[in-house]
């Protein structure tokens, strides 16, 4: 991993954002690899919009920060030793967070979140094994899927010969290439399936996740 790759690596990680490579955020302005990532509900569950949408109490508002805040220490701290990141352990972490979060919401409100995160994340969301569970991937799929997955990372990886300038341009289509291979697992009826599971449509404005700041609170 080449010097520049391996600075801003640590700069986007601050945000606790799942990117296809890693679970990070889009930092200091813009700058870095790019954005082929997904939220997780933790940090979603930050913004005033969603809270509004689900109805938190002030002190749910609370605990939801403080989980959020936890999670983005933790993968942060993945990268003090200045190797590259375990990603079993990323994402561990991401669905502990998940999970502590649904803890504190009740079944209506924990169904909603999960909408809402699939509603922002889209095709990213597939990296989800509760999301591909709940669409009942086969065996087949599961191979399909993990040799996507794989194609995906691979793409981003091959990004690091290239200048930023070459970077920026290439996003845009790495990142609807990366959404058409996981979507072309699904079979007709799962993309419907997929679909519904998003649930209400909602606007939610994503720029309190994509700086270095804790971004997003509403307590």
């Amino acid at each position: 991993m080449n010097r520049f790759l391996s600075k801003n690596l640590v700069g986007l990680i601050a945000t606790g954002v799942v990117m296809v490579v890693v679970h990070s955020a889009w930092a200091q302005g813009g700058r870095g690899m790019g954005r082929m990532r997904a939220y997780p509900s933790a940090r979603l569950a930050t913004l005033s919009e969603v809270q509004t949408d689900l109805k938190l109490n002030d002190e749910q508002k609370t605990k939801v920060s403080t989980i959020a805040d936890q999670l983005q220490s933790d993968l942060r701290s993945m990268f003090s030793g200045g190797g590259p990141p375990d990603m079993d352990q990323m994402e561990k972490l991401n669905q502990e967070a998940t999970a502590k979060v649904d803890g504190l919401l009740d079944a209506g409100q924990a169904k909603r979140l999960h909408e809402i995160t699939i509603q922002v994340n889209g095709a990213s969301s597939l990296n989800d094994p509760s999301v591909r569970k709940q669409l009942n991937f086969t065996d087949e799929q599961t191979k399909k899927y993990e040799e996507a997955r794989d194609a995906n990372r691979q793409a981003m990886m091959d990004l690091r010969d290239l200048s930023r300038e070459e970077r920026r341009e290439k996003m845009g289509e790495l990142r609807k290439a990366a959404d058409e291979r996981l979507l072309a697992v699904l079979n007709d009826q799962q993309k419907t399936e997929f679909e519904a599971m998003k649930g209400a449509p909602i606007t939610v404005d994503l720029t309190p996740l994509q700086g270095g700041g804790g971004g997003g609170r509403n307590n």
